[in-house]
Parts: structure tokens; C-alpha cells; sequence
């Protein structure tokens, strides 16, 4: 069995669904995928036992360390036995697990992925990009920006959807269309990147319609609060709280729409999963994310970020019109079948892997780890201090002005 590395420790997120999913993919491939963090505080987060179940699948190397420049020679002492054909690296997740890859001798293949358009992260990716043979964007819009804006390499910058395991979510029964219509909000309990503060509104605007619905907000987060008392007026909505993932397939099949208003995504992986339990997406047209995702009026609707008014629209239509919502409830689940399972997109990181195993392009000379430091994009920048709403309002203006 090959082994390859995945840097990132058993978590609640989206990092961690992708290595979950990409494993079970890759294993029938001959590839086992294994987890590894570093140093005493992931190690530290591991002691609560919430994540026992997957600590067999990888390893914490130098789990007392504290000291960043330690930490990043252990790992590099770590791949350098040669038990790994490769590792997987997550640009901005975690700056240790990022920067090592600098140090690492060109014989280690190493594969970085990217998972969010924010600029932050892509100044990160820059940091590291002539250290690393292939580089991965989860959405179409991340790969072309990563060559356009922060020159990488057009032949080794491709994009590669995430992917889940498509079982687990149609063979969850579904009623028949009904009244009232079931609309769902799934996910991160935050305004600023979810949009999640739009929702009262959205809801408003769809009650004074006549349309008879029945609202459920699942997941857990900062602005939590602040959404329960701007929807106290509403007697047809529903809180769940954070919901495990074990029941998402369930909450899932109990909706008829899922309302997706998030400002800024790298991918949506919420997106394919309620397209494979058959409900209808109404989502936020992010350019070359959401779009790549969900075929508007075909699959589900987009509408433009923040635009209050035309996501309700598109959830009337969707309660007037029950036959159409079952056509692309059918189609939506057919697309995530051929684009999104765990193994069609395992089978293109095997070819990645392959790829860079048998033809790697050259990288810079590794640097020395005894002189261990962070590049630009890795150290704190004067976005790293203001405030989250005006970065919000900011990524807000980049994305209008390249719409």
C-alpha cells in the first residue's frame, strides 16, 4: 500500500471532511491517506477524545514541541525517513504545517491545496508556490486566479472539486413535495462569510408573499445570537443548533430548498451535499465557485451576493411551481453523481499523484530548517488587523469589481 501524508489534525471542518473523503477514495487506488499534525497544542486538542475514532489514521509528530522553528525541523527529519510517497499540504491551515514544505528536500513530492479565495490565503499559497510540484484549487475560480494574479504555473495549477461520499445522502428517504415548503440553512452561524444575517429578510419577504413555509436554521456560531433575536418575530422558523455529521444526510432529507447566502466560498461543499440528498439549492452566485456547482434554473438558483429580494424570488418560485422543483431536485442529483463522488475525484488525484511521481516539475533549492523563518504571505499583514466587517465590505468590492 502507498502511503501518502495529509498535514491537518482531526477536526469539526471542511478541511477535514476532505481528507476523510479523499481517503475512502484513494483506498481502492492502492493509496492510504494518513493525517499529520505537529506540536504540543494540536496535540492538545486531540486530548478531549471527540476525535479517538480517527486517531488510527494518522500521527501528531513532536507533540511537546511549542517552538515553531522545532516543530518545522521535526517534520522535516519526519518525511525525510521515507515512509511517504508524498504529502498533502492546506495553504493558511496552520502556518508550521504550511511553511515546511520550503524545507523539504525536492525528492519529497508534496501537492498543495487551496481552499478559500480570500486574499490572505492566496498570499500564502504565493509564499510557498515554488516549493511545491502541484498546486490544487477546490474551485475553478481559484485555480485561474492563482495563474492569472500570483503566477503559477498554468501546466501544474489545476483544479480538482472536493468530493462526498454520494451514498450516504441518497439513500435517505424524501417525501413528496408538500406544504409547507421545507427551507433549510446548514452550516456556520456567522454573517460575515455566511451571510447568515441576510436570512431574516429573505424570510420576511417570502411570508409577505403568501407562501407557506417553514424555515430550520441548523449549525452554531458568533452571530448565533444575534440571528435568534432578529428572527424572534417569525413563529415559523425553526433553530436546531450544530447538527453532527453523521445527521447532516438526515436534516438534509427532511428540506425541500437550501438556502446558501454566503458572501464569499473557496468551494461549498454544503452546496453538493444537499444537491446529492435531493434538495434544491438557492445560493449566492459567487463567480467561479458556486456556479461551477449548481447550473442556474437547471439544478437550483443563483443570485447576486447580499441581493435579498432575488434569493426570495427564486424561493416562491420554487413553492408555486413543485414540478420544476422536482425536475431539478433529479438533476441536481445526477451531477453530483458523475462530478462530486469520492471516487471520480479520487481518481484525478491519483493521476496528480502519479504525475508529479513520474515527471516532477523543479522547485527551488530547499532552505536550511536550522535557520527556519516565515516568508511575507505566512507572517501577520495589516489585513490580519481590521476589523471583520470591514474585510467583509472590502471582499464585497473585489468581488463587483471583477463581476
Amino acid at each position: 500500500m502507498r502511503q501518502w501524508a495529509y498535514m491537518g489534525i482531526p477536526h469539526t471542518g471542511g478541511t477535514y471532511s476532505v481528507f476523510r473523503n479523499l481517503r475512502e477514495g484513494l483506498l481502492p487506488h492502492g493509496v492510504e491517506l494518513r493525517w499529520i499534525g505537529v506540536g504540543a497544542e494540536q496535540a492538545g486538542r486531540l486530548a478531549s477524545g471527540q476525535f479517538d475514532g480517527d486517531l488510527a489514521y494518522g500521527t501528531v509528530v513532536a507533540a511537546e514541541e511549542s517552538n515553531d522553528g522545532r516543530q518545522g525541523a521535526a517534520l522535516v527529519e519526519f518525511f525525510e525517513k521515507g515512509e511517504y510517497e508524498g504529502v498533502i499540504v492546506n495553504a493558511l491551515c496552520g502556518r508550521v504545517a504550511t511553511n515546511f514544505v520550503r524545507y523539504l528536500d525536492a525528492g519529497i513530492r508534496r501537492i498543495m491545496i487551496v481552499h478559500s479565495i480570500t486574499v490572505g490565503t492566496y498570499a500564502a499559497a504565493r509564499a510557498v508556490r515554488d516549493y511545491v510540484h502541484a498546486t490544487v484549487g477546490v474551485s475553478q475560480r481559484i485555480a485561474a486566479d492563482l495563474v492569472a494574479y500570483k503566477g503559477f504555473d498554468s501546466q501544474w495549477t489545476i483544479s480538482i472539486p472536493n468530493s462526498i461520499p454520494v451514498e450516504q445522502f441518497t439513500s435517505i428517504g424524501r417525501a413528496d413535495c408538500s406544504d409547507p415548503l421545507r427551507i433549510l440553512f446548514l452550516g456556520r452561524v456567522e454573517d460575515a462569510a455566511k451571510g447568515c444575517l441576510l436570512l431574516p429578510e429573505i424570510i420576511s419577504q417570502v411570508q409577505r408573499s403568501g407562501v407557506d413555509a417553514l424555515w430550520r436554521i441548523a449549525g452554531d456560531g458568533p452571530d448565533l445570537g444575534d440571528l435568534e433575536r432578529r428572527c424572534g418575530g417569525f413563529a415559523n422558523v425553526q433553530f436546531l443548533g450544530r447538527v453532527a455529521y453523521e445527521h447532516v444526510p438526515e436534516v438534509l432529507g427532511e428540506a425541500d430548498v437550501y438556502l446558501f447566502p454566503s458572501r464569499y466560498e473557496g468551494f461549498g461543499i454544503s452546496l453538493v451535499e444537499a444537491m446529492a440528498s435531493g434538495c434544491v439549492p438557492v445560493a449566492s452566485a459567487i463567480r467561479g465557485v458556486t456556479d461551477g456547482i449548481v447550473q442556474h434554473a437547471t439544478t437550483g438558483f443563483l443570485f447576486p451576493i447580499g441581493n435579498c429580494s432575488r434569493a426570495a424570488e427564486h424561493i416562491m418560485y420554487l413553492a408555486q411551481h413543485p414540478e420544476r422543483r422536482r425536475e431539478m431536485s433529479a438533476a441536481g442529483r445526477g451531477v453530483v453523481r458523475r462530478r462530486f463522488s469520492t471516487a471520480v475525484v479520487a481518481e484525478e488525484y491519483v493521476a496528480l499523484m502519479d504525475r508529479v511521481l513520474s515527471s516532477p516539475r523543479a522547485l527551488r533549492p530547499a532552505l536550511d530548517a536550522r535557520r527556519w523563518s516565515y516568508p511575507r504571505g505566512l507572517r501577520a499583514g495589516v489585513r490580519t488587523y481590521l476589523p471583520e466587517g470591514l474585510k467583509c465590505h472590502l471582499r464585497l468590492f473585489r468581488e463587483r469589481l471583477h463581476a
